[in-house]
């Protein structure tokens, strides 16, 4: 999937910068944790520099100096929507970011939409055309109560988030034969934290626990998307302070992120890429 994105923006002749700063969304977290942690070897390959701290700040200058004449917009995308389902992750990183329409789903958990699939979540009962796009927040709820209550149950970690993964993949796949010629997304997963206890969704597993499994999540639903060319939208790395957990300062003081920039960034970054002339 790399190699055919790589080649369909470099075809459309977009920006320097917009080429650039995209091919950070498809590194998985574990490939940034490698780029990050060998700095040698990023320096042989020009992949490698787009995630030198130095590159990213002078491409956030370049979007927010007007001395640059640089800015991210949306492109023509010709009609098409963006539609975003999900739980009240989605409304905290994509309300009232142009053209998201959300579609609140309720609390509900990856889970179930990989158990149920069309039966509960069934795009064809949206007004969803081709050429749109459609991605899917979900997961922190799966992290925050659940996995560990399998892990006690007896059920290995890696076993419960690769099946938790798969199923996901599959019935968002399902849907997406239903509504042919649309871009599927997966928004990754968000930090976790132990701010703002629920009582009706309690945390179970330490947050050292929820990070790994957080991390461990999202490793895989990128490998997934790669397979089946899906997107991601990944901004954990934006939220996370350097243990992996939430940084109250961006958060809403409960279990979300509150700075939708870097989610409007990487959404624009991405719809360029999907929608060039």
């Amino acid at each position: 999937m790399m190699i055919s994105m790589i080649k369909k923006i470099t075809s459309k002749k977009l920006p320097l910068y917009l080429i650039i700063y995209g091919m950070q969304n498809f590194l998985s977290q574990d490939e940034r944790n490698k780029l990050k942690a060998h700095k040698k070897e990023r320096d042989k390959c020009t992949m490698h520099l787009f995630s030198h701290p130095i590159f990213l700040w002078l491409m956030a200058i370049s979007f927010s100096s007007p001395a640059f004449g640089l800015t991210l917009s949306l492109p023509n995308m010709n009609g098409a929507c963006v539609h975003v389902f999900g739980d009240s992750h989605a409304r905290a990183a994509f309300d009232n970011i142009e053209p998201c329409t959300v579609h609140y789903i309720g609390p509900t958990t990856m889970h179930r939409v990989g158990r149920e699939g069309i039966i509960f979540l069934n795009l064809s009962n949206y007004a969803i055309k081709e050429g749109d796009t459609a991605i899917f927040v979900l997961g922190e709820i799966d992290v925050r109560c659940h996995i560990a209550k399998q892990h006690a149950a007896g059920r290995f970690v890696d076993e419960i988030i690769d099946t938790l993964a798969r199923n996901y993949i599959a019935a968002i796949l399902e849907n997406q034969k239903l509504c042919k010629k649309i871009h599927c997304v997966i928004f990754a997963v968000v930090p976790p934290t132990n701010i703002a206890y629920n009582p009706d969704y309690p945390y179970c597993g330490s947050l050292g626990e929820r990070i790994e499994y957080t991390q461990k999540l999202n490793k895989k639903l990128h490998e997934l998307c790669r397979a089946c060319q899906f997107h991601v939208i990944d901004v954990y790395t934006d939220f996370a302070t350097p243990a992996g957990s939430l940084n109250p300062d961006l958060g809403d003081g409960n279990v979300h992120i509150a700075d939708k920039r870097p989610v409007e960034t990487k959404l624009y970054t991405l719809l360029n890429v999907l929608y060039a002339q």
